[in-house]
Order: C-alpha cells, then sequence, then structure tokens
C-alpha cells in the first residue's frame, strides 16, 4: 500500500471516531517492525526530535503526538554493537543426556553501545 493511500485509511478511521465518540479506542502506539540502522536513519530524518530506547531484543525510535506514539522497531543487535566487559558465573539448569541439572556455568558481562545519533549513518538513495 503506498503512503497516500495508508494516510487517506488514518483519516477515514479519525472521521469514524470523531462521528462516534462512545466507540471504544484501540491501542494509542502505532509499531512499525522490521527497520534496519540504515532505514531508521532515514526516519529519523524525517519525523526530527524523537525518543530513542531500547530493550534486550529492539532498538526503538518513538514519535510522540500528544498520547498517541508512533514507534519503529529495529533488532538492537543490527543498531547496536554488542561489547563483552567481562565474565560472570552464574548458576543455571543445564540440559544433559535429556536430564536438567543445575550447575555453575560461565557467561559473557554484555554492554551496549548505541550510536548517540543515527544521522551519521551512511544512506543510500
Amino acid at each position: 500500500m503506498e503512503n497516500r493511500d495508508f494516510a487517506t485509511q488514518l483519516r477515514a478511521i479519525a472521521k469514524l471516531y470523531e462521528e462516534n465518540p462512545s466507540l471504544p479506542q484501540f491501542s494509542n502506539n502505532f509499531t512499525v517492525y522490521g527497520q534496519n540502522k540504515e532505514s531508521l536513519a532515514k526516519i529519523a530524518m524525517i519525523i526530527g526530535t524523537c525518543k530513542k530506547d531500547y530493550s534486550d531484543s529492539f532498538f526503538k525510535l518513538q514519535k510522540e503526538f500528544g498520547e498517541i506514539s508512533l514507534s519503529f522497531l529495529g533488532w538492537r543487535e543490527d543498531i547496536c554493537k554488542r561489547k563483552v566487559v567481562g565474565k560472570r558465573l552464574v548458576v543455571k539448569d543445564v540440559e544433559q543426556e535429556r536430564v536438567y541439572k543445575t550447575e555453575e556455568v560461565e557467561e559473557d558481562i554484555i554492554e551496549w553501545e548505541c550510536p548517540d545519533s543515527l544521522l551519521d549513518t551512511k544512506i543510500t538513495k
């Protein structure tokens, strides 16, 4: 679907809500998944000032329109740099021959270095 058609359909939804104040509202956060670093850089240039956030899995740009927000998500590992900063011992259930056994194992301590700005990302046209 072209963005022009998408915008027309959004306006039709807005009109439905304006004409029917008792109609229940749907989620106030619209989310667009599957973005990569380059597409997020383009989006950042288009939407301007926005919130930048990340979780265990996702990197997110979020633009607020009053109480409604529009979020663009990409995998954090595609946007940020994974950096091993040490090791630690943890207790985990480990499977051995179809039986789980609790034991102490070593795992990496990870930090993520996410860019201060996506605007320095190389963008191809």
